[in-house]
């Protein structure tokens, strides 16, 4: 296993928090031998959740982000739209000292991790989606309630997030397709979804990605619903390591940093 790192870094009145596999003294600049990832988690997931995942892309650098409100970051009183949220990612890889990344989601962590690749273009390697819809999806208001006690792997959503939290987010949440800008990127895409109830990306919504971004890979997890680590918690690894490196042997000496 490899030693990993909490991060922090102040933005906007709030301290966010950040797992960092680069084990480094603090201010030492960036020295690694393969373009980054920034991975984004789902609604409730904490970045902590998700060391495995850091490990199975070793020797790769990899930083997980705790968005406002999630895991270690702290919970804003105000300022839960999906630009506050993207402005932390931005924080976030700023203070990591990464230049162009590969970007990677799951779940409603990809609205955001697509702000922030879209804004950046010339800073995007790649993007990975696993299993939701290519932008932000507004919550109706119907379903907030029985949200907060809603299990997620095991545990209720209101001990993952705060009542705050989860309410804040609900309340600002926004319906933005970013199909479009997707495509325009120009970069490789991979979507990852399952196959099993409760998966997000359905057949239809596939083809849309197909008809929005030429070239996209997509695969299927037979047997996984929403939750892409079951039953096999490493595939996603396994899949997005593969990915990584046959981009990487695209890329021209010295691009990446």
């Amino acid at each position: 296993m490899h030693t990993t790192r909490s991060r922090f870094v102040e933005h906007d009145g709030l301290r966010l928090h950040y797992v960092d596999s680069f084990d480094r003294p603090v201010d030492t600049p960036l020295d690694g031998p393969l373009p980054p990832v920034v991975f984004v988690p789902g609604m409730g997931d904490e970045a902590e959740e998700y060391h495995d995942l850091l490990d199975e892309l070793l020797p790769r650098r990899v930083i997980a982000v705790d968005v406002r409100g999630r895991g270690a970051s702290d919970v804003p009183d105000a300022g839960w739209s999906p630009a506050h949220h993207v402005a932390d990612l931005d924080a976030v890889i700023a203070d990591a000292e990464a230049q162009r990344v590969h970007m990677a989601s799951y779940s409603r962590g990809t609205g955001y991790s697509l702000g922030w690749a879209i804004t950046h273009p010339d800073r995007v390697l790649s993007v990975t989606i696993g299993d939701y819809f290519a932008g932000h999806v507004r919550v109706p208001e119907q379903y907030r309630p029985g949200f907060h006690t809603r299990k997620w792997r095991g545990r209720p959503m209101n001990e993952r997030m705060t009542p705050q939290a989860i309410d804040g987010v609900f309340a600002e949440s926004e319906d933005v397709e970013m199909f479009e800008e997707l495509g325009a990127l120009g970069v490789p895409v991979l979507l990852v979804r399952g196959t099993a109830p409760g998966a997000i990306v359905t057949d239809e919504l596939a083809d849309r990605y197909r008809a929005s971004v030429p070239g996209i890979e997509i695969v299927d997890f037979d047997g996984s619903g929403h939750d892409l680590w079951r039953p096999d918690p490493h595939r996603f690894g396994r899949t997005l390591r593969e990915f990584f490196a046959r981009v990487d042997a695209t890329i021209a000496p010295g691009a990446s940093q």
